[in-house]
């Protein structure tokens, strides 16, 4: 939850009026639990979903995520049917042990770099094209995983989108 990549999500949503919840998976940090290779962490997130929404019921969700974040709000997207979804550098590579998740049926973006040492880009790539229609692919070169030195144009690609889907700042 304090990945940098995480809170520029969050900080460049709630320049574009949304409220923004950041939550550490089961076992992480200091939140108790073990990992469920997705299934309880998508548990959880649609609990915080729906938190959120009985919070402030009038304002419109949108989900986001980095890396496995990524993935678990893409699979929790079935079930909060947010108004749009964006995912950085999401691992495909769940699928193997998981379904395939359905399309959000939302806006979706998917950002990342194809120099990424930890998520194929490729890979990625190759999934997001089986989706009919396929999100809103914004390659970055040179960015790697954790987009060092290169969280401007995280911010920037999410907030072009964010505008783009009606949100502005």
């Amino acid at each position: 939850m304090t990945n940098k990549v995480v809170t520029t999500l969050a900080s460049t949503a709630q320049r574009h009026g949304f409220v923004a919840v950041r939550f550490n998976f089961r076992c992480v940090g200091k939140s108790a639990g073990t990992h469920d290779a997705g299934r309880g962490e998508t548990q959880d997130c649609v609990e915080v979903g729906e938190w959120l929404r009985a919070q402030q019921p009038d304002l419109p969700l949108l989900l986001a995520g980095f890396s496995f974040g990524g993935f678990i709000a893409l699979k929790s997207a079935a079930s909060l049917k947010p108004v749009l979804l964006a995912t950085v550098a999401p691992p495909f590579k769940y699928f193997e042990t998981e379904p395939r998740p359905l399309h959000p049926n939302c806006p979706w973006l998917v950002l990342h770099s194809t120099d990424d040492d930890v998520v194929s880009y490729e890979d990625t790539r190759t999934e997001l094209m089986r989706y009919q229609p396929p999100p809103e692919l914004v390659t970055l070169q040179g960015a790697g995983h954790f987009f060092h030195g290169r969280l401007n144009d995280v911010q920037q690609s999410v907030s072009d989108w964010l505008t783009g889907n009606g949100y502005s700042a």
